[in-house]
């Protein structure tokens, strides 16, 4: 506990004592996932002061991660329209700097984040991610899309797509010995089977 609360305060320290700096805003970006998601409510805040920080020095790509990590966080508070909201900033941004590869897993991410809300838009979203990515050949956003649009087809309850992604995920994660993934799509393809 005393931990999180000492990384809390080094964040907001180095925050404040070297704004506008690109090394920063990138660093407070990559906060690993396991502390966002224990600490989700904290940073907020700090995601909200990096946006600011890269408008500050007109740094696009930190203000679209920032808006993307407040996307997530916001997801996983329940704060579903903040979610959407900061989602779509990221996704334009995004556009706006042509960054395919995030472009393309934000699109994703936000099908996937609403899909027990409206699974058809959730579709129409995760479809863009996977076109994006498979167009540009971009590896990292299909190893969790497929997952997810399997996860989306199952749903629907559509068995054959769901283990065609599920499948399609398992082998590229093999193909990279992704071992934090694997299991994933292991378990996903053995759900399909056992339906």
């Amino acid at each position: 506990m005393k931990k999180d609360g000492y990384i809390l305060f080094f964040l907001f320290f180095v925050g404040t004592l070297f704004s506008q700096n690109k090394k920063i805003i990138d660093s407070i970006n990559e906060i690993p996932l396991e502390y966002k998601l224990k600490n989700s409510a904290k940073l907020e805040d700090i995601y909200l002061k990096n946006v600011k920080e890269s408008q500050a020095i007109n740094y696009t790509y930190g203000e679209a991660k920032s808006y993307s990590n407040l996307s997530l966080i916001c997801y996983y508070q329940g704060k579903y329209e903040k979610d959407i909201y900061y989602a779509l900033k990221s996704i334009s941004l995004f556009e706006k700097i042509k960054d395919s590869e995030n472009l393309s897993f934000a699109y994703a991410e936000m099908g996937y984040h609403i899909k027990r809300r409206n699974l058809q838009k959730a579709l129409y979203y995760m479809q863009k991610g996977k076109r994006i990515a498979e167009s540009k050949n971009i590896q990292k956003p299909l190893l969790s899309i497929y997952n997810n649009y399997g996860v989306l087809k199952e749903m629907q309850k559509d068995y054959d797509s769901a283990l065609y992604f599920y499948e399609k995920g398992l082998e590229l994660k093999q193909k990279i010995n992704d071992k934090t993934g694997l299991p994933y799509s292991l378990n996903n393809v053995a759900g399909i089977y056992v339906i």
